[in-house]
């Protein structure tokens, strides 16, 4: 199966919202993703595939780029953050 890399298609479509359902891949397809201009994100996190402490430092990373848990449903979260209050959002 063809894919493109998560960094090239931000950079091409430049979307300021993601919704992710990877099953339980989402923690390394986000470790290294620069998010910048991303404001929300939907994901479904797994934390029986690849483990609590994993998610836990998935949305600590999330938090310390500004995102903010706004709902959360199961397996489901949804994170928000201002982008105008943030002068440079790497990861």
């Amino acid at each position: 199966m063809e894919s493109d890399a998560l960094e090239a298609v931000l950079r091409s479509h430049e979307p300021d919202s993601i919704v992710m359902d990877v099953e339980g891949t989402e923690v390394e397809l986000l470790s290294d993703t620069n998010l910048e201009g991303v404001r929300g994100l939907i994901i479904e996190l797994q934390p029986h595939i690849v483990g609590r402490e994993k998610i836990d430092v998935l949305v600590a990373d999330l938090n310390s780029i500004g995102f903010e848990t706004e709902a959360r449903q199961g397996k489901t979260y949804v994170f928000l953050r201002d982008i105008s209050k943030i002068s440079a959002c790497s990861r």
